[in-house]
This record gives C-alpha cells, structure tokens and sequence, in this order.
C-alpha cells in the first residue's frame, strides 16, 4: 500500500458539478446510465415450501444481515426451487456489488456467487466502461452525501434515487487504481480483525474456564459458592436525562449505545440524576430482538464523571470484587435466555437480581481472575486502536480519491 500511496499527486484544476468539485478530465454519470440495478424480494414467509430449511440446494438468498464481510460466501437461508418460481426474486450473477438502501443504509457488499437478494438490497451489474470495486466504494460515498441532493426520508431510498445517484467518474485506468488502493486497505483491516477474534475466542475460551471453575489459580484452596446476584449487590435502576443533554456539559450520560460501543459514543448532561462511581458495574436492560446490547456491561473506573440513564441499571457490591463481578455479568446466558428473537426484550430488577452465580470463596482468587481476563481485554484494545487508525486513513484516502482531490500519475 506505502508505494502506491507514494504515487499521488495533488489534483490542480477542478470544474464545479452536481457531484461537488472534481477534475476537469473527469466526467459525471447517474447511476443508472452505468449498471443495470435489480432489486430483490422475499417469497412469502408462510409458504415452508417456498424454503429450504436443510440448506441442501444452491439458492442462496440474502438478507441485510448476510452483510457483514465484503464478499458474501453463504446466507443463513436459502429458497427452494419453487420459491424462485413463485416470487420475484432475481438471480444475481457472481462479483455483482450490492447495497442495502431500506432500514439500514449503505452497507456494502460483493457476490461471491450466483444468489438471490431481498426486497431492502440493489444489485448493481455494470454495463458501461466502469471499474466494479470502483463502484463498491464511490456509491455508498455519494449515494447519501449533501453532493448527491438525495434527501433520505424514513431511513429509506428507492430505485428511482438510486438511479439518479451522479457520481464523479474517473478514467478507467484511474478508476482500477484508485480500487486497488482503497481494497489494500480493507486487507490491512481484514487483518487487524482477524487478529482481534483470534484474541477474542482466546478471552471467551479463558472465561469459560476461570469463571466457572473449570481452571483454578494456583493457590487457589475451597468450593465456589452458589448464590444469587441479588444477596451480593446494592441495586439502582437509572433516570431519564433526555430532557438535558449538552454537548459541553460536565457528566457522562450512561446509555445503551455507551455501552454497546465500550465507552466510544457519548452524550453528556449536567444533571448527575444517578451517579456512578468507580467499582460500579451499569448493565443494558432493553434492546431490540436479536440485540447485542441486552445485559451488556460497563465498568466504572471514576468518580463524579458517569450518570446513568433509565433502563440502564447500577449494582453496587463490597462483598466481592467489583471487576471479577464485571466479567460474570457481561452478557450473562442467563440473561440472553429472556431474548426470544421476536419482540423487544425488557429485563424487570426481579429478572436481574434473580441471575444465579457461582463464586470463588475468597477475595484472592476473584482478583487473580479479574487480572487474567484484563490482561487480555488490554490486548484487545491495542489492536481494536490499530485498527481504527486504519479506518481513519481509509475514510481520509475516499475522501481524497474518489473526489479527485489527490490524483494517481
């Protein structure tokens, strides 16, 4: 990546269009004059036949949520024969880019195959002199920029906007090579998670042992006792602080997307309805169905910094340690057990007091776990740093390619 970054020269002559700024060499296309854009849909949900619940045939269909990695290799679910026939899905061809444009926007994504999509996700097939991984990166930039004047109303776009997306268009050669730099990025952050989920499952299969007794601590001398989280803790439900949000005020607003992103997004108040002090622990009591913040955990390092927010509850024990405490809750199964997938899951104080615990007798060995576990946890924040160092000079390198602020010789 370093000697194709050494390649670039500053762009000098710029011309004004609908798409902002860009070079006078390069021109300005609607979407629609460069691919052929088919949407998907969903055969009806109440027809078994219409789906192949043993995965067994080759109808790959795929929903928002096969989206998760540039190419897209398997789906959780497939269509039967019959369901290709009786609705109007649309074969999509191998190395087709697609974008979800309904509920959640922008997510991007290749075909790694022949498959099928729904009804929120465009495929586009070029049909034109245009570069397809070019197109992976400049569509998502422009299709909800101010450039674009397209007003995203009901978190939802269309065919018709699609279509009416104008994007800058380089010249072919400098389309490839301006994909080729932003795809050697993504490797590098392929790289970075990779190593991040090796680390991870390291940690899980760590907690796993140590938090069940499976593996003791050298030393480590009588029976882990059972008890239940509500003889341990002090518990305190949070307050509402929507009404006082500022983005300069003094305390920290503990919600769900604090969090759910480990501390990385933050709202700030000046009211201190429910103070938070250092040993803490805070834990997530309602998400949306299939939610990743439901009984996820915070731990608390300050005082006189943290308020916490309504549905967000505070517990508070001196009869072990706080950060051993931490690590038992986090995303507990008891507590994932109240998500049934369908509606909104809403833990009541009964449900999370009532959460049965095994604990290690003495003080010494909870703190020799805790260490164990934050050892881990701080490698995992060095690399999760890295890696979004890398995300930062991605974002900086489409924000100067794919306007044509920097140019490739």
């Amino acid at each position: 990546m370093s000697n194709q970054i050494g390649s670039l020269k500053m762009g000098q002559k710029f011309k004004k269009t609908p798409a902002g700024e860009i070079p006078v060499d390069w021109e300005i296309e609607e979407l629609g004059n460069l691919v052929d854009i088919k949407i998907g849909g969903t055969p009806r949900r109440e027809v078994d036949e219409y789906w192949d619940t043993k995965l067994e045939t080759q109808n790959h269909w795929v929903s928002i949520r096969d989206m998760r990695n540039r190419f897209i290799s398997k789906t959780k679910e497939r269509l039967s024969s019959l369901g290709v026939k009786k609705s109007n899905v649309k074969l999509i061809p191998k190395n087709t880019i697609l974008m979800s444009f309904k509920l959640t926007i922008g997510r991007v994504a290749i075909s790694d195959m022949d498959l099928y999509t729904n009804e929120a996700i465009a495929a586009f097939v070029p049909k034109g002199d245009v570069e397809s991984i070019f197109l992976y990166y400049v569509v998502p930039r422009f299709a909800l920029s101010e450039e674009a004047d397209i007003a995203v109303k009901g978190n939802t776009l269309n065919k018709s906007k699609l279509q009416g997306i104008v994007l800058p268009i380089p010249p072919i050669a400098e389309q490839k090579k301006i994909a080729e730099i932003l795809w050697s990025v993504d490797d590098l952050l392929d790289k970075d998670n990779a190593e991040i989920e090796k680390i991870k499952k390291l940690k899980n299969n760590m907690m796993c042992q140590l938090l069940t007794g499976g593996k003791r601590m050298p030393g480590s001398i009588g029976k882990w006792e059972e008890k239940k989280l509500g003889e341990i803790v002090e518990f305190s439900n949070g307050k509402a602080h929507e009404n006082d949000i500022s983005e300069n005020a003094r305390f920290v607003v503990v919600n769900s997307k604090f969090i759910s992103t480990e501390g990385r997004i933050k709202k700030y108040s000046n009211s201190c309805l429910c103070p938070a002090n250092a040993g803490d622990v805070v834990m997530v009591m309602s998400d949306v169905p299939d939610g990743k913040a439901i009984a996820k955990c915070f731990y608390i390092t300050e005082n006189n910094k943290y308020t916490v927010n309504q549905r967000i509850c505070l517990l508070k024990t001196k009869k072990m340690t706080p950060k051993f405490l931490f690590y038992l809750l986090n995303r507990n199964s008891y507590y994932l057990s109240f998500d049934d997938g369908a509606k909104q899951t809403n833990l009541r104080k009964e449900d999370v007091l009532d959460c049965p615990l095994i604990i290690p007798p003495t003080i010494a060995e909870q703190q020799a776990i805790a260490e164990v576990l934050d050892g881990i946890s701080a490698k995992i924040v060095v690399l999760e740093n890295a890696r979004d160092k890398h995300e930062t000079i991605k974002k900086g390198l489409m924000n100067m390619l794919l306007t044509g602020k920097v140019r490739i010789r």
